[in-house]
């Protein structure tokens, strides 16, 4: 019998249910862009750190498995969901402007994806 191998894809989709992004054992990441007509427009590859799971933006992407902490904060930008993220860890990204006042925030028990600018003590 030859060598078996086992893959970890995951694939996402924006709201018309294009595919945006397949990620591979969270090491390679494949991103799509389209124009307003909806045909593709951009199919980029990248490699992400094996030890991080981060783009490089250097936001963790596809981490969630990494991460069993319900207070953990989930970042939503361009359609690419990224994190599980600390409050230290949103409050120093808004420090750096890595994280903006429009991007879309969420952890467990909120309602729904909530702009960063509504929620209180992360930008002073």
């Amino acid at each position: 019998m030859g060598n078996k191998h086992h893959y970890s894809i995951q694939y996402r989709y924006d709201s018309l249910n294009r595919l945006i992004m397949t990620t591979i054992d969270n090491r390679e990441r494949y991103q799509y862009g389209y124009d307003p007509t909806g045909s593709l427009t951009r199919a980029q590859f990248s490699k992400m750190s094996p030890d991080t799971s981060q783009d490089s933006a250097g936001f963790s992407v596809g981490a969630e498995e990494q991460n069993g902490d319900p207070m953990a904060w989930f970042m939503l930008r361009d359609d690419i969901q990224y994190g599980p993220y600390s409050w230290e860890e949103l409050v120093n990204f808004a420090e750096s402007e890595r994280l903006v006042r429009g991007d879309l925030l969420w952890q467990e028990g909120m309602g729904d994806w909530t702009p960063a600018e509504k929620i209180k003590g992360l930008f002073n």
